[in-house]
């Protein structure tokens, strides 16, 4: 499971785990369950949940279902989705971090580092 909060001081907190969403909670609401939004497209577990800096609408989140999903607050289905190299055949993904607004990694199990730049689309580096 994974939990990502934002720099900013927002107070809405984000996680990912084994129910394959990501959910939003605000602590000072003292719920336990439910969260107050949650957003579905993983097929296994959430394992990491990355807020973009300079972006207080985008996040990505990994899952062992081999994919990244770049995500807007604003919508409820994701951008963009990169498949990690044979995800059918169980590259499971276990980190997802951006670098700077306009980039994002992620990796796991095959060991392999996938870098891509976020433009009008999502694009692989060399």
């Amino acid at each position: 499971a994974s939990l990502a909060v934002r720099a900013d001081g927002a107070r809405v907190l984000w996680c990912g785990g084994g129910d394959k969403g990501v959910h939003a909670w605000d602590p000072r609401a003292g719920q336990t369950t439910g969260g107050i939004t949650t957003f579905a497209s993983h097929q296994e577990m959430v394992v990491c949940v990355r807020w973009c800096p300079g972006n207080e609408h985008r996040f990505a989140s990994c899952s062992y279902d081999g994919t990244t999903k770049l995500w807007d607050t604003r919508g409820k289905l994701p951008l963009h989705t990169v498949t990690a190299g044979n995800a059918g055949e169980g590259d499971r993904l276990f980190a997802v971090d951006f670098h700077g607004p306009n980039r994002f990694a992620c990796g796991g199990v095959d060991g392999a580092l996938r870098v891509y730049k976020l433009d009008d689309e999502v694009r692989t580096e060399a």
